[in-house]
C-alpha cells in the first residue's frame, strides 16, 4: 500500500491539468518538512495555474514563516488582487490578515 505521497503522485500522473493535485503535493511536502519540494510545487502553481487562489495564501504564509518577507508580501498582494477579482471574500480576508501581520512584524 502506498503512503500519502505516493498516492498524491499517482493522482497527479492521472490528471496533470488539475491544479489541486499540485497544491496537495505542495502541502504534503510542506508537512514533511521538505521546503524545497513544497516551494517547487507552489512556484509551478503560480506559473501554470495563476488563477488557483489557495496557492497564494499558503505559499505566502510559508514564505513569511521562513523569513522571506518581501517575497511573501508580493505573493500575498497578487493573491489578494486575484481573490478580489474572483469575488472570493474569504480568501481576500485571510490574505489581508497575513499582510497586516507582515507589516506589523
Amino acid at each position: 500500500m502506498k503512503d500519502q505521497l505516493g498516492q498524491l503522485l499517482d493522482q497527479l500522473a492521472r490528471d496533470i491539468k488539475d491544479p489541486f493535485n499540485y497544491y496537495a503535493l505542495a502541502l504534503e511536502y510542506q508537512s514533511r518538512g521538505n521546503r524545497s519540494e513544497a516551494v517547487a510545487y507552489f512556484e509551478m502553481l503560480l506559473n501554470d495555474f495563476p488563477e488557483y487562489i489557495p496557492t497564494y495564501r499558503i505559499y505566502g504564509q510559508l514564505l513569511q514563516d521562513t523569513g522571506s518577507k518581501e517575497k511573501a508580501a508580493a505573493i500575498l498582494h497578487t493573491g489578494l488582487q486575484k481573490a478580489k477579482q474572483a469575488g472570493d471574500t474569504h480568501a481576500a480576508s485571510e490574505m489581508t490578515m497575513l499582510l497586516d501581520e507582515l507589516i506589523n512584524e
